[in-house]
């Protein structure tokens, strides 16, 4: 025994020596020998020295046995800038002798195995391993299988940057991993694996399932067994599964996450799709579903997100959302709906559903305003309606209402934003795009407030304004910016790196002055096209620049070399300017990304450097309109060239032969106007893309080439869009051509245009038959060359021929008939040939009937010739030559000869007398100055004086209109050359949305303004002038410029407008909202006589008689911008046929009321379909647009690689939610950084795909189904910034542990989530917190004392979070820099500090805790605060907050008065100090300064006086609630509350009549409480005046009379529409109840206040019988006439009362039979009809039978039958109701016997005093005893009273 116990003793020593000494020696040599083969740059492991290895980085030993049983060496990789924290190098199997290994990541690293090694599958005891993003490829080991004690395994995998793929042949292994609960095999190549599923179904523990991007063969709809009900989540997405919806997915009941997006599911969404309660989060977008059953998600009660977007449903979309239960639409916080073709508007059920924070509406085709309900919504983050068709005006009231708004969207509608210059919002917006929305003309002043603007868009706002300069101190927190498309003037400021501009787009602007000599070296993107700065291009280094826009400006100078250190640009775009030098040589050398190049249209000079080509992404040259020159530059290397464009320079040589066999993708070859020579080399044929071939104006020679014919351009057209595209990311590709005989910008629709143009060389020879081969070539132009022979006879198969010009060559023969076939040709030069013959007739020839077509032929004869085809006529040879050639060479030279001659000698005259010379030119500069002179001061100064004096000029603005130079007067600008006044610009800076305040000119625009006859530019915009338009303005022949906007003209714009020639810019858009007025075009035919036009704005000029302005504007063909928008336009024609708008860039036909399809047939109609279906590679793509998008093909996206932010949210599609991000590419989901997919019906989990993203800065997946768990991989995404995940089906447990990771995070929302959060005390966060919501997730009891750290917390929402504690001290001092914190709905006790004044606290909610004691001193900042539902007591302090606007104190025990510091608050609207002790007077202030006032609630107080008049001061009040005090008075003057909707006064003292102007002056009023006061007099017949009065409560008074029979006037019914909207008006803030005595008791309604109408006049002395017309009241749900004195019958009519719930007539005087209509109430649930006389037999039938109660008619002696206990036989209902004087007789000698009964006792008591006087004596002695006592005792209470008052 001994020896036993001394064994044992030794054994345990042993142990804990091995545990002492730490790690077993053999396996820390074998992790030794693993590091050995590493390669570790970073050295991570430079912890592994030592004995003990289980205090290595990365090692956990196990506590008993010593032996290592994990090993996490997981590594960082940052996929966006390819940055690796990892190991590399390779797995050495001596991990094989760490036999006890549980836990195995090796994840995030980069290993050189090529394959996943087979001994892995070894590790017997291994239950994790992680493999994912470990670069392995080749087919997963089936040893693998052999882990069967694995209960995680991640594999996935992602070959977007590897390159090589991971694969499964056979996955039957994966059925021996019985434990198993997580797999990823994301990306894994499964396409062989078709018994996936089977083998999967065989893990009956697997709770996660991630297969997304695996190329899975298929799905079996159906399983015989499903063996997967405990997961939880599955993620199938991006798979292209091609099925209908499994049936099986109905029995996975405890699914929280289900995502199948991205593929290819179709049919119909059933009603058994889904049974799982649980599931949160719901992916279905991006299928092919055709439809949904309404009852599809009946059971998904728990659905907080929900995506249905880009499936392409269509319809109205309030009936889409109402398919859903009405659970999930109140609990719905994201809501996606995007992408689809939902048409109405957002009335009636958007602002109903109340949880929504994020809502994503865009890409529909919503029409009508925003009501007034969505801007109302309490928890509102972000609002997306951007892209629909929206309109009406959005005012700083609206907008007010957003207090947590962060994002808004409202672009690309028709949507006005009109608030005050002072406004100052109560939000920070993060992003605001209000592209396309008329803020204008000034810039936004709000704006100044938003501190934490990242994002602003707001081109094509119609601002026209300077930037003001605290815009860019805006602008170094804003990192994008898009002021593009206005009219904004002035400078940009010279020093600019102080920004963090990364994107900056004042394109199409009217900036000027030179470029900032610095810029953010952050730039990426910057574009300053279409502007007028001048100057230089600074030579800056933007390392960092990807895309430069220039062009279109007035910018000198040499191209600066710095431009090469841009290693990172992509597109370069210099073009129309005043630049000079050459190129530099370094362009391109380091710039590999390189794409686009433009510089043409400037004065560059020298040759074209060979460094461009070091790209390979080159697509893009265009150095056309400079003067370059040298050979054809060396481009073969330039391979993937597409558009090349060398034109208008001095080029010269050959051509060279290698352009057809090295640039094999050039679509464009343009060469016009060089000095190329030489033939057209053959291998040109050989670009096989070639589809603008223009090598017109140079020096050719030869023939045109055979070869031609063999071009397959309609074989190869499907590849244009994507080339063009691809250049059109950023770049709008434009290019000009000749056709039809004019000069045409083509762009957009490039892809369309077939042309080939070899005109005005000195090509020779016949054309090739070949050439008819090229049957899509639409235009051919050969004219001006020397060819010979006859025209092709099969032209006619060249069937998209739309222009044909062979003319001045020497073309013979007949003209071949077969040109009549050519159904498309509208443009034909055959002049200046030898043609001869008939010209062919018929088909598409009977429209050319120009002659000057076949001019220069003499001997082709018929139509449209002159020439009649006689014998005689037509009789020539073809050798003979025109017989006047000669003749006019000879008068060319005489001409020349003589003009040469008169030159000589007068240059010559000069050269020789030095004294001749000079008188000449000094008479010259006499004249010329004394001209000037005259011109300058005498006429155009005068003219200028006298216009003056016709101006009305209050603000003195023309001053310095005095002296003799009138080229210094202000808006005043002279010629340099000429002096001539050329510019007058009076516009003035002027608020149009008020003239009283327009600081502008007025009066008249004088004549004398002719004398200018000089004038180019005129701009009188902004002023006050009155009458029409002068005709006059049209006789500036020299115009170029006129702005007449928003002067306030009226009548007709003249016709004389159209004299205008040379006219330019034209804007004369109006205002008529402002001004009252309007102006009108009659005949709009004026307007094509200003051909030079590129700039029209008719913007709200009623054109409605106008039927032919599309004709008009079409004759414009140069027309940039024209602005058509609010014109009443009578229609619009659907096809042109000839369209002439190819150069328009801006087309604005807004607001007209159009209703049309698109235009056919013209590059308009291009421009949408372009958009809609473009490959772009955009940073941002905001999905929610306005495009009838009936679905999203998988592909749809795979073009965007560029992509950072996606915002995919509220489109209320569901389904998988992995499956949705998997339709977006691998790129795409490598690249993301902010992802947006709230407010869908999203499901299934986090796993698998979300923590693959590394990018991600921003997560939005809020108000989704997602259900599960966080996974780990969330929290640790490196660069996170703000995660919401709110208002989903989240569980599980959020430890410090994950929160560590949270290195960056700034934002976190988890609210309205089953979840935990459980941290250490002691914790102390790695992050500072912006905002954390953690509202209705478990972090109690227990103050979280983590907090403390967080000393940049601004917003903290931890409502209903379970915490059961007091407040901490230190919290207090965390008010001093939050603004915002909800600690509401938890049982927080204690005390305020009395002193809280210091805080920033703008809002306080605290209520429904347990806090007590006294009112603090409060923040004069605050706006909003609630402390009701607790213990609060003491007085309210009379303290002054200037900015409050919600008051809530009610439910408290709080006494003393109301303080007139109240009546300071000037903006409250709200004050609601119910259900507390308050007492005396309400303040006669209150009110009187309050306009804002809406809802005051001082019921259930102490309250006593009467109510102050001041009270209607505020237009906007609504609510009034005073019942349940001791108020007392008259009816309170309340006539002029004219919008008030609930008044209740009942419960207190009122006395008097009710005033007949109730139902005149409170025409609104809902709700009438009286009840239980002291009213009398009768019920005024104006009450039924009140259309829209619901409740109606006169019960517990003294009124008497008949009731008014104007109650049966009241069309409730009708009116209930705007019952809804009255009530939510109040509710903003206040939760409306009120008690109504229903079905005998009294209960609080509150919510659905709307829904009840009711009428209570009982306890009343009301006679007179009950009036007919009361049946009217069809709608009526409650009658209440109990307890008063009506007479008469029941009438009979009360069945049409159909909604009848509840009728009380009990206590009356009511008689005869229950009609037995009664029983027709289907929906009567309470009846009483006691103590009446009523009589005859109980009705029965319908619902009368389950009112069996006998009360009900307790009291009519005379009826009978059930529910009564009598019987109605012979005997006991033989009565008559005649018989009623009989009872009258009876009463009346009752009465007579008391009368005669009074008089005979008076006379006896009398009579004994009279006659017996010692019986008086006594009696009047006791009589005075008695009173004397009472004197006594009254003098003596009386004398006390005094003294103690004075004491």
């Amino acid at each position: 025994m001994a020896t036993l116990i001394l064994s044992l003793l030794l054994w345990i020593l042993a142990i804990d020596t091995v545990v002492a000494s730490g790690c077993m020696e053999i396996e820390g040599n074998a992790l030794l020998t693993f590091k050995a083969g590493l390669v570790d740059p970073q050295n991570l492991l430079s912890s592994w020295e030592g004995v003990d290895c289980c205090k290595w980085r990365g090692v956990v030993c196990s506590n008993i046995t010593g032996h290592v049983v994990k090993l996490s060496l997981r590594g960082s990789y940052d996929i966006f800038f390819e940055e690796c924290s990892c190991l590399s190098g390779e797995i050495n199997p001596s991990l094989l002798l760490l036999s006890n290994l549980e836990h195995l990541d090796l994840s995030m690293n980069n290993f050189s195995e090529n394959s996943i090694p087979p001994y892995l599958g070894s590790f017997k005891n291994l239950r994790y391993l992680n493999l994912s993003y470990l670069n392995f490829g080749g087919t997963i080991p089936p040893q693998i299988g052999n882990l069967s004690k694995l209960r995680y395994l991640d594999l996935s995998f992602d070959s977007t940057f590897s390159g090589i793929t991971l694969r499964v042949d056979d996955i039957l292994w994966l059925t021996r991993l019985s434990s198993l609960k997580y797999l990823d095999l994301s990306l894994v190549n499964m396409n062989t694996s078709t018994d996936w599923l089977h083998a999967v179904n065989m893990l009956p523990s697997l709770k996660v399932l991630r297969l997304l991007f695996c190329s899975l063969p298929g799905i079996s709809t159906s399983l015989s067994h499903v063996n997967l009900t405990t997961l939880n989540a599955l993620d199938l997405g991006g798979n292209s599964i091609n099925s209908t919806l499994p049936t099986w997915l109905r029995n996975l009941t405890s699914v929280t996450y289900l995502d199948l997006r991205s593929n290819e599911f179709h049919g119909i969404i059933s009603d058994e799709f889904l049974h799982s309660s649980t599931l949160n989060v719901l992916l279905l977008g991006g299928n092919y579903f055709k439809g949904m059953n309404p009852r599809a998600l009946r059971y998904l009660c728990n659905l907080t997100s929900l995506d249905l977007s880009s499936i392409g449903f269509g319809g109205e979309i309030m009936e889409w959302v109402e398919m859903l239960p009405r659970c999930v639409r109140k609990n719905l916080q994201s809501l996606y709906l995007g992408y689809n073709n939902l048409k109405g508007n957002l009335s009636g059920w958007l602002e109903h559903m109340d949880s929504l924070t994020d809502i994503y509406l865009g890409s529909n085709l919503l029409t009508g305003s925003i009501p007034a309900g969505v801007w109302k919504l309490p928890n509102l983050i972000s609002l997306d309606l951007c892209n629909n068709s929206l309109e009406g005006v959005i005012s700083d009231i609206e907008l007010s209402y957003l207090r947590k708004i962060q994002s808004l969207d409202l672009s690309l509608n028709a949507l006005t934003v009109r608030v005050r210059d002072d406004w100052v919002p109560p939000f920070q917006l993060k992003e605001i795009l209000l592209a396309s929305c008329h803020l204008g003309p000034n810039f936004p002043a709000w704006l100044k407030s938003q501190s934490q603007l990242e994002v602003l868009y707001l081109s094509k706002s119609k601002i026209a304004d300077t930037l003001p300069s605290w815009f860019w101190n805006m602008s170094r927190f804003i990192f994008y910016s898009d002021l593009s498309d206005n009219q904004i003037k002035g400078r940009l400021p010279l020093l600019m790196e102080f920004t963090m501009l990364r994107y900056l787009n004042l394109s199409s602007n009217q900036f000027e002055g030179p470029l900032p000599i610095s810029l953010p070296h952050t730039l990426e993107l910057i574009d300053l096209s279409n502007n007028f700065f001048t100057g230089v291009l600074p030579n800056i280094v933007l390392a960092h620049m990807e895309y430069l826009f220039l062009s279109n400006n007035d910018i000198g100078g040499r191209i600066p070399s710095a431009l090469c250190e841009s290693t990172f640009l992509g597109v370069l775009d210099l073009s129309n300017n005043n630049l000079s030098g050459e190129i530099p040589e370094c362009i391109g050398k380091s710039q590999e990304y390189l794409s686009v190049i433009d510089v043409s249209t400037n004065n560059l000079v020298g040759r074209i450097p060979d460094s461009l080509c070091s790209s390979k992404y080159i697509s893009l040259l265009k150095f056309n309109s400079n003067g370059l020159s040298g050979e054809f530059p060396s481009l073969q290397n330039c391979t993937g060239l597409v558009i090349l464009d060398l034109e208008y320079n001095k080029f010269s040589g050959t051509i060279p032969f290698w352009i057809g066999e090295s640039l094999t993708l050039l679509m464009v070859l343009q060469l016009h106007s060089n000095m190329f020579s030489g033939g057209i080399p053959e291998q040109i044929a050989q670009l096989g893309s070639l589809q603008v071939l223009d090598l017109s104006s140079n020096n050719l020679s030869g023939p045109i080439p055979r070869s031609f014919g063999n071009f397959s351009w309609k074989a190869l057209k499907e590849g244009r869009i994507d080339r063009i595209n691809n250049i059109s990311e950023r770049y709008s590709v434009s290019l000009s051509l000749d056709i039809k005989g004019g000069e045409l910008t083509i762009w957009r629709i490039l892809y369309l245009f077939e042309s080939i143009d070899l005109s005005d060389n000195n090509l020779s020879g016949e054309i090739p038959d070949e050439i008819t081969d090229l049957q899509t070539l639409q235009y051919l132009k050969l004219s001006r060359n020397n060819l010979i022979g006859h025209i092709p006879e099969k032209i006619g198969e060249m069937q998209s021929l739309e222009s044909l010009d062979l003319a001045m060559n020497k073309l013979s023969s007949d003209i071949p008939q077969s040109l009549s076939a050519l159904t498309f040709l509208s443009h034909l030069n055959l002049s200046y040939n030898n043609l001869s013959g008939v010209i062919p007739t018929g088909n598409q020839l009977q429209t050319l009937e120009d002659p000057s077509i076949y001019i220069g032929n003499p001997y082709l004869c018929g139509p449209p010739s002159a020439r009649n085809c006689s014998v005689n006529e037509i009789n020539y040879m073809d050798n003979k030559e025109p017989k006047d050639k000669f003749e006019w060479l000879w008068i060319y030279f005489s001409v020349v000869l003589g003009y040469l001659f008169g030159f000589a000698v007068f240059y010559g005259v000069l050269l020789l007398s030095n004294a001749w010379r000079n008188a000449y030119f000094s008479m010259i500069d006499i004249v010329c100055d004394k001209l000037c002179i005259v011109t300058k001061v005498t006429l155009e100064r005068n003219a200028l004086l006298t216009f003056k004096s016709g101006l009305v000029d209050p603000q003195n603005l023309l001053s310095s209109w005095e002296g003799e130079d009138c080229c210094k007067w202000r808006g005043v600008v002279c010629s340099n050359t000429t002096g001539h006044v050329v510019k007058l610009n009076l516009r003035n800076s002027c608020d149009i949305l008020s003239r009283e305040y327009c600081l502008c000119l007025s009066g008249e625009i004088n004549p004398s303004l002719l004398y200018l006859s000089n004038l180019k530019h005129l701009d009188l915009s902004m002023n006050s002038f009155i009458g029409t338009i002068p005709a006059f303005l049209g006789s500036f022949k020299n115009l170029r410029y006129l702005n007449l906007s928003h002067t306030f003209f009226d009548g007709t714009i003249p016709p004389q407008i159209g004299n205008l020639s040379k006219l330019r810019y034209l804007d004369l858009s109006f205002d008529y909202t402002l001004s009252g007025s309007t102006l009108r075009v009659d005949d709009i035919l004026w307007l094509t006589r200003l051909s030079s036009l590129k700039y029209l704005d008719l913007s709200m000029v009623n054109l409605n008689t106008s039927t032919g302005w599309l004709h008009a504007v079409n004759m414009l063909p140069s027309l940039k911008v024209l602005h058509l928008d609010d014109c009443s336009l009578p229609g619009i024609s659907t096809s042109l046929s000839y369209f002439n708008l190819t150069t328009l860039n801006v087309l604005d036909l807004g607001g007209n009321s159009i209703n049309s399809t698109y235009l056919h047939g013209c590059g308009i109609s291009q421009v949408s379909l372009i958009l809609a279906c473009a490959p772009m590679s955009f940073m941002a793509l905001f999905l929610t647009r306005y495009n009838g998008f009936k679905g999203m093909n998988p592909k749809a996206l795979r073009y965007l690689c560029n992509l950072r932010s996606l915002d995919l949210s509220s489109f209320s599609i569901g389904g998988e939610i992995m499956e949705w991000v998997e339709m977006l590419p691998r790129c795409v989901r490598n690249n993301l950084q902010t992802l947006y997919l709230s407010d869908n019906n999203f499901r299934g989990n986090l796993s698998g795909w979300l923590e693959q993203m590394n990018s991600l800065t921003d997560i939005d997946l809020g108000s989704n189904l997602l259900s599960g768990s966080i996974p780990i991989g969330v929290w640790k995404l490196p660069n996170l910034i703000s995660l919401y995940l709110y208002n989903n089906s989240l569980d599980g447990v959020v430890s410090d542990v994950e929160l560590s990771y949270l290195r960056k995070i700034q934002y976190l929302d988890l609210s309205l989530n089953a979840l935990t959060v459980r941290v250490r005390d002691d914790w102390v966060p790695p992050f500072q917190l912006k905002e954390i919501f953690l509202a209705s997730c478990q972090l109690g009891p227990n103050f979280p004392a983590w907090l403390k750290s967080q000393s940049q917390l601004e917003l903290l929402d931890l409502s209903k979070s379970k915490i059961a504690d007091t407040l901490p001290s230190w919290f207090w001092n965390m008010s001093h820099f939050i603004s915002y914190s909800d600690l509401s709905e938890n049982q927080i006790k204690g005390r305020l500090p009395l002193l809280m004044g210091s805080t920033k606290l703008w809002y306080l909610n605290l209520s429904s805790n347990q806090f007590e004691g006294p009112l603090p001193s409060l923040p004069h900042n605050l706006q909003i605060i609630d402390l009701s539902n607790n213990f609060f007591t003491g007085v309210l302090p009379n303290i002054v907050l200037p900015q409050m606007d919600y008051l809530f104190l009610s439910n408290n025990d709080i006494s003393g008065r109301i303080p007139s510091a109240l009546c300071e608050s000037t903006f409250l609207r709200v004050l609601d100090l119910s259900n507390n002790n308050l007492s005396g007077e309400i303040p006669e202030c209150i009110g009187k300064s309050q306009e804002y006032l809406s809802v005051i609630d001082v019921s259930t107080n102490n309250l006593v006086g009467r109510i102050p008049d001041s009270l209607c001061s505020s237009k906007y009040i609504s609510l009034l609630k005073f019942n349940s005090n001791g108020f007392s008075g008259e009816f309170p003057s309340l006539q002029n509350c004219t919008g008030l909707v609930i008044l209740d006064l009942g419960y207190n003292k009122f006395s008097g009549i009710i005033p007949f102007w109730i139902g005149e002056s409170l025409t609104l009023l809902m709700v009438l409480q009286l009840r239980s006061n002291m009213f009398s007099g009768g019920i005024p017949e104006q009450i039924a005046q009140l259309g829209s009065l619901q409740v109606l409560d006169l019960s517990s008074n003294n009124l008497s009379g008949p009731l008014p029979r104007s109650l049966g006037n009241f069309s409730w019914k009708a009116l209930k529409q705007g019952r809804i909207d009255r009530i939510n008006n109040i509710s903003i803030y206040y939760s409306v109840s009120i008690s109504l005595d229903i079905k005998g008791e009294e209960l609080p309604i509150w919510k659905i206040l709307y829904l009840f109408e009711s009428i209570d006049l009982s306890n009343n002395n009301l006679s007179g019988e009950i009036p007919d017309e009361i049946t009217d009241l069809q709608t009526q749900q409650y009658l209440n006439l109990a307890r008063n004195n009506l007479i008469g019958r029941i009438p009979e009519k009360i069945c049409e009362m159909r909604s009848l719930e509840s009728l009380d007539l009990a206590m009356n005087k009511l008689s005869c039979n229950i009609p037995q209509s009664l029983s027709a109430l289907t929906s009567l649930s309470h009846l009483n009809l006691s103590y009446n006389n009523l009589s005859g037999v109980i009705p029965t039938g319908n619902q009368l039978q389950t009112l069996d109660d006998p009360s009900i008619y307790i009291g009519n002696p005379y009826l009978c039958g059930p529910p009564s206990t009598r019987n109605c036989s012979a005997n006991e209902i033989n009565y008559k109701d005649n018989e009623g004087p009989k009872d009258k007789f009876e009463w009346l000698w009752i009465y007579f016997s008391v009368v005669l009964g009074y008089l005979f006792g008076f006379t006896v008591f009398c009579g004994v005093l009279l006659l017996n006087n010692a019986w008086r004596n006594a009696y009047f002695s006791v009589i005075d005893i008695v009173c004397d006592k009472l004197c006594i005792v009254t003098k003596i209470t009386l004398t006390r009273l005094k003294q103690r008052h004075r004491g």
